[in-house]
């Protein structure tokens, strides 16, 4: 019987999900959202948002990454990857 509930529980969610459409994230995210936007996990995003070049604002202790640079980054940082796959089949 709990199987049960706990798929339409999903079922719901899924449904909920679908009407409201996607989740919105703010213009500047926490390390928590940003892993999330990402679908990645919390300790690889504070990884990422340390590293050189990664964009990222500073207020006093709090660090934001703004959303949009963010998904700029990660898309640079993927077409890199890419090429340096191709040029190593190349080899």
């Amino acid at each position: 019987m709990s199987e049960v509930l706990q798929e339409l529980q999903e079922i719901k969610a899924f449904l909920a999900e679908l009407t409201e459409g996607p989740k919105q994230y703010p213009d500047f995210l926490t390390c928590e959202e940003m892993a999330e936007y990402l679908g990645m996990g919390i300790q690889s995003a504070r990884e990422l948002g340390k590293s050189p070049g990664f964009p990222r604002i500073q207020y006093g202790r709090r660090i934001m990454y703004p959303r949009d640079l963010v998904k700029q980054e990660m898309e640079k940082r993927s077409r890199a990857e890419y090429r340096e796959r191709m040029a190593k089949l190349r080899i």
